[in-house]
């Protein structure tokens, strides 16, 4: 029988629409090899699997990502695997994400069969506000018009953005 191990990494936080990797670590602790190992990782809702920058032994179908990574000797140096995903929406709540380790060898200790990674995502906004008058110079009693302009230099879509304004003293 052979004994494999998960282990899951990924950024807390993560930025929405910028994509990230997930490192995992699968090794075989023995005593035996370890026949066709593989590993299997169903994305959560709101991440996107970004095949071309992932592990070319991974392929992605119906929100599953599978990983073939053949047999492995017990042992042996663990084999590393990284994933890509970029995640479309911002949340207070983590995405919880969990990868499976398993073979064709019977595996007596499946307690370290799986591991999970936690990542808080963030929008990544980046809001800056200009103000202008309109004459700039203007008498007592004589209109002025103010123009506030809003702009987002960051990458994702501000929602709900508010902008409040307080008069200078003197206008009405």
């Amino acid at each position: 029988h052979a004994n494999l191990s998960i282990i899951k990494s990924g950024p807390d936080p993560a930025t929405r629409d910028q994509p990230f990797e997930y490192l995992l670590t699968v090794t075989n602790h023995g005593p035996s090899e370890a026949v066709n190992v593989e590993v299997t990782d169903t994305l959560p809702a709101g991440l996107v699997y970004n095949d071309d920058l992932s592990d070319s032994r991974c392929t992605f179908s119906e929100g599953t990502v599978t990983c073939d990574l053949g047999n492995m000797e017990k042992n042996v140096t663990p084999i590393q695997i990284n994933l890509s995903v970029t995640p479309t929406v911002a949340s207070p709540d983590p995405i919880l994400n969990t990868a499976t380790v398993g073979s064709d060898t019977l595996d007596q200790s499946l307690g370290n069969n799986e591991d999970s990674a936690s990542t808080t995502v963030v929008a990544n906004v980046e809001l800056s506000v200009s103000k202008s008058a309109s004459p700039a110079k203007a008498f007592q009693d004589e209109p002025v018009g103010f123009t506030i302009s809003v702009t987002n230099n960051g990458e994702s879509v501000a929602n709900d953005v508010t902008v409040v304004d307080a008069l200078p003293e003197g206008f009405i």
